[in-house]
């Protein structure tokens, strides 16, 4: 229950790029020539309470707060650069072509009250029963899209792009 008590590999401290034992050795690698995608989730499970207010009857208030992160249509040359851990050296001269790319990004609360009921008690045999109505309070969202994305990085302070056409969008509060 102590966060300071829990042990991670050694190789999920290692955050230096190009050696045997860093963090990013920990994925697996699907080699494949279609576009790869990339979902993100986390949730947080914040304090709940539960309250029984008899033998057969409980009423109980949780609450979370929810992200969500998807990006498609990532191209192999892109996602060579993933597995190279982001070092630009790999696509230097080499031209990079991506038809659609997108990426989506959202958080929300949930907000949860549940009423839970023994319907049958047998002593080893019961059923019980519940329900948990959700109140669900948007936070904030992002996306980009981007088509025929077409660029070059021809030396570590050069890059060229050729033509992209683009759009994006986010809440107020992002």
């Amino acid at each position: 229950l102590k966060p300071a008590s829990m042990q991670f590999p050694e190789s999920w401290k290692n955050v230096t790029p190009n050696v045997e034992d860093n963090i990013f050795k920990n994925f697996v690698i699907l080699n494949s020539v279609k576009n790869k995608s990339i979902l993100l989730e986390n949730r947080i499970l914040l304090p709940s309470v539960l309250y029984q207010i008899d033998a057969k009857n409980s009423i109980a208030f949780s609450w979370s707060v929810r992200q969500m992160m998807n990006i498609d249509g990532l191209s192999a040359e892109l996602t060579y650069l993933f597995e190279k851990e982001m070092d630009l050296s790999v696509t230097q001269n080499n031209h990079v072509q991506v038809k659609n790319f997108s990426a989506v990004q959202m958080s929300w609360a949930e907000y949860g009250f549940t009423y839970a009921r023994v319907l049958k008690d047998k002593n080893k045999h019961f059923f019980k029963a519940g329900i948990t109505p959700k109140i669900v309070k948007g936070i904030e969202s992002a996306y980009l899209v981007v088509k025929d994305l077409d660029f070059l990085f021809s030396t570590t302070d050069t890059n060229s792009y050729f033509n992209t056409n683009f759009s994006y969008a986010h809440s107020s509060n992002f």
